[in-house]
């Protein structure tokens, strides 16, 4: 098992370096075809101001159209020598940008995407991730754009015993399956550990039936489980979290569980899958 195709988003207007980065090595270690996709939104009529200006709107689709083609070309310059034909999506669309490219992810096993520079308010280039999650039926990896490239060799899996964890592991088995180190963490109640701790066994035993190899572990929760969990992912010198995301369909990032949204905004590579 593993990905055939990985569907690669970049932001247009913005450098991609981190996200090219990871989806090549992606690629690299499953063998994968990449398939580049863009998309913008047209820009909202204003009543009063700059945007009510028509020449001032066609000058700035035509950038927006312009940085849609660097995008491209940026994506094709970084897999030159790729082993397989690459290929490209993009469109100018009044859909949400989330839901264009979850609708195109049927080519593809897993998206790769990066969240845009927080000085970045362009609703027409920004992407809602947490949306993008919700309605790709997919998992999803959100590089930070200041992340190093990873290896994908130390995975922590944040574990809960729920629909969207599971969904989850199963999504992240491939990578498992090359990984060099497996930690499954249960963040519980402190009188609730050792029970944690039998179901991260369970999971862990159910991955060795796999072929991977796992440690299960459970802790307690000081504080709020995103800062147990962020302490876990830094001992463990995670280069990936996997983790189900929790939330509701059309709702935003920040209305994600407490975790989910950390993990979000965190500093390491992380798969999601809903």
């Amino acid at each position: 098992m593993s990905y055939a195709t990985i569907l690669v988003h970049l932001l247009v207007g913005q450098k991609n370096a981190a996200v090219l980065a990871a989806a090549g090595e992606l690629a690299r270690r499953h063998d994968a075809r990449l398939v580049g996709i863009a998309a913008t939104q047209p820009l909202p009529v204003m009543d009063s101001g700059f945007y009510d200006n028509s020449l001032s709107v066609a000058i700035l689709h035509e950038d927006m159209a312009k940085q849609t083609v660097e995008a491209e070309a940026e994506f094709r310059s970084a897999f030159a020598g790729a082993k397989h034909p690459l290929g490209w999506r993009s469109t100018w669309t009044c859909m949400a940008l989330a839901d264009y490219i979850a609708d195109e992810a049927r080519c593809a096993d897993v998206i790769v995407t990066t969240p845009a520079h927080r000085q970045d308010f362009n609703g027409a280039r920004h992407v809602n991730i947490g949306e993008l999650i919700l309605h790709a039926g997919c998992p999803v990896i959100v590089v930070p754009q200041s992340t190093p490239k990873p290896a994908f060799e130390r995975i922590v899996i944040a574990w809960k015993d729920s629909r969207e964890a599971r969904r989850a592991v199963r999504d992240a088995i491939p990578l498992l399956k090359l990984a060099t180190a497996v930690t499954i963490v249960e963040i519980a109640a402190e009188n609730e550990v050792d029970t944690a701790r039998a179901r991260a066994e369970d999971v862990a035993d159910w991955l060795a039936g796999h072929g991977i190899k796992s440690q299960a572990q459970a802790a307690p929760s000081i504080g709020d489980e995103a800062t147990a969990l962020e302490a876990i992912f830094h001992l463990a010198n995670a280069d990936l979290i996997v983790a189900g995301a929790y939330g509701h369909s059309r709702m935003r990032e920040w209305a994600f569980g407490g975790v989910t949204r950390s993990i979000l905004g965190g500093a390491r590579c992380a798969m999601l899958s809903h």
